[in-house]
């Protein structure tokens, strides 16, 4: 089987435009942090509206994925719930990475920014 290349992480202050995939990582909390807010507020809410169900956050590695409103440039949103903020742990963080990664795989995707804010 073909491995994958190496990740490349770079910090930024906002999504780039260019980006097709964006994935939000989420705890179960309330709320978005700056860059996803201002993405949700570009998208009309649907981020807000996917996540106001409080148990859609609480399981680590579930994935909401939304198809972005031709509005945006950005063609896809995935939104990775990490679970509860104080059961986050390196274990829980790499189940999650791997369920994302199955999940994008699935769909095709293979280059997506990622937002933690």
């Amino acid at each position: 089987m073909p491995q994958s290349p190496a990740p490349v992480f770079e910090a930024a202050d906002e999504i780039s435009s260019e980006a097709s995939v964006v994935v939000i990582l989420q705890t179960a909390q309330t709320g978005f942090g700056p860059r996803a807010s201002t993405l949700d507020a570009e998208m009309g809410g649907i981020l807000s509206r996917a996540c106001s169900d409080p148990a859609a956050l609480i399981e680590s590695g579930t994935c909401i994925d939304l198809i972005a409103p031709q509005s945006v440039s950005t063609k896809r949103v995935v939104v990775l719930a990490l679970g509860k903020a104080e059961a986050v742990t390196t274990l829980s963080l790499a189940r999650a990475g791997g369920l994302l990664a199955a999940h994008l795989e699935g769909k095709g995707e293979c280059a997506p920014t990622l937002v933690l804010d």
